[in-house]
This record gives C-alpha cells, structure tokens and sequence, in this order.
C-alpha cells in the first residue's frame, strides 16, 4: 500500500535541514574569532588564547585541513592525543579549553557543525596538579634580599625582589604599579586597574586595593625613589 503525501497545510512539516556550514580556513577562523573577542578580553588573555589557538593551528597545517568544515570528533580527539606527548596534564587542560570556546564561536558562524565543541574531552586533574609547586625557599629568598640591601641598595633588582616577597602580588599587579602608588605617610602601595595606560589587572576594579608596607620596605622605596 502506498503512503500518502501530504498536503501543504495539513498540520505535517517536512524535516528542517541543518544549517548550511560557509567554508572557512583555520587560520581565518582564528584571526574572526580574535577580532570578536578583542574588545572583551584583557591584553593578557588574549595573548594566552593566541599562544594556545596556535598550537591548534600548527596540528591544522601538519594534518592539511584547510577548511573547518571539515573538522570531527575523531580529528579533536587526535589533536589532543598530538598535545599530550608535550605539555603538562594542566597545560593540556587550559589549551582544550581555550579550543573549546574557539569551536564554540566557530558554530555560531556555521564554519563548524552545532555541538562540536562538546566533542573536545578535557582531562581530568587533581588540586595538586592545578597547583604550581614552583616557589622560592625561604631562607634562599632570605639571603638574596640580604645581598640586595647590602650590595645593591634602593636599586630596581632590590625594589622589584622585595615588594614580590613582602606582598606575594602577581608580576602583572607589580607591573602595574607607578611612582605615585606608593603613599610614604600611610604608609602603602595603592593598586589599581588602569587598562587605558595597558597596565591592567587580572581581575579589573575588583582586585583595587591598598597594601601596607612594612618600614623597612618604606625605606627602601623612598630611596629608590
């Protein structure tokens, strides 16, 4: 018995097709995407998104996919095989992230299918892997900053060297700071987030603060300055 068709109108739809993908080059994909996120992310970011996002270019280019269209489960599930033999689990970790927010942009301007960015599988890590044990030992740190107040004085080395010690800031908090942070009389460091002059802060206004500085280092900085 043959099916009938069915009328327009009939209360029957047929199917929606899947969206039409637009060919687009890695690279290209990736120059689009930055140019999107430009406005939205801070200088620091976006380096470690490049850094990372070229790394996935690299593996484009050695497995020739000029087009992103082209990309499966199968190739990403390649592509963090090819990561895993040179970076560490937490590396790996940030990097298949970063890949994830990429495809995920990349959906939204039909150059890869819907959903692909689930496909991209992140390792597991434990709190001890997403800690750095890289630190500097006390007493170590201790004789340092005695040859520096002995032999170098108020110098930059001593100024940079003791202000990370006394206060465990980020280097990008300490790149941050200028001449007219430090208030003598209170006496402290003022924090602030300044993007207009390219010094800004991890976390924006929200990391603004004051940090006191003990008397020796108040010395220290006032000599230096």
């Amino acid at each position: 018995m043959s099916e009938k068709s069915h009328a327009p109108g009939d209360g029957h739809r047929p199917a929606e097709s899947s969206r039409q993908l637009e060919p687009l080059t890695p690279s290209d994909g990736v120059e689009l995407y930055f140019d999107t996120k430009s406005a939205e992310l801070a200088d620091k970011t976006l380096q470690n998104y490049r850094y990372r996002l070229n790394k996935f270019l690299d593996w484009c280019e050695e497995q020739e996919i000029e087009n992103l269209n082209t990309l499966t489960g199968r190739d990403l599930h390649l592509y963090r095989s090819w990561r895993t033999q040179d970076v560490a689990v937490v590396t790996l970790k940030h990097e298949l992230r970063t890949l994830k927010t990429f495809l995920e942009f990349c959906a939204s301007v039909d150059a890869v299918e819907q959903g692909l960015r689930e496909q991209v599988l992140l390792p597991e890590t434990s709190d001890a892997d997403e800690s750095k044990d890289i630190h500097i030992e006390v007493e170590r740190a201790e004789r340092i900053l005695d040859y520096l107040n002995r032999f170098q004085y108020a110098s930059r080395e001593h100024v940079v060297f003791s202000i990370l010690w006394h206060t465990g800031m980020r280097l990008g908090t300490l790149r941050g700071l200028d001449l007219g942070d430090f208030d003598a009389d209170e006496p402290c460091l003022e924090v602030r987030h300044r993007p207009e002059t390219d010094t800004p802060l991890k976390n924006a206004e929200k990391a603004e603060r004051s940090i006191y500085v003990g008397d020796h280092y108040r010395a220290v900085l006032r000599d230096y300055i």
